[in-house]
């Protein structure tokens, strides 16, 4: 008679890092897809200005470290009050 050894049981550890590296995957897919948005659209730019102005400036604040200029935030808010959005 042939007997099945039971499955071994994946350690606490292994479970754990699983789930974080998925999680830290899932949050840089998330930050990218945001960031390529914000990069991309002016509407998104003025959607994050009306309802989620931390993450807009910090948006601008990083491409103002890159690129050393204002020039993307003044000319949203110069678009913006031209067209009387804002």
């Amino acid at each position: 008679m042939l007997f099945k050894k039971p499955a071994p049981k994946k350690s606490i550890v292994k479970r754990f890092l699983g789930v974080a590296v998925a999680g830290e995957l899932a949050f840089a897919g998330a930050s990218f897809f945001f960031w390529n948005k914000l990069n991309s659209d002016p509407d998104s730019r003025l959607y994050a200005y009306k309802n989620f102005k931390y993450f807009l400036e910090g948006y601008y604040m990083i491409g103002e470290k890159i690129c050393g200029n204002t020039e993307q935030r003044d000319s949203d808010y110069r678009m913006w009050k031209a067209q009387n959005k804002i």
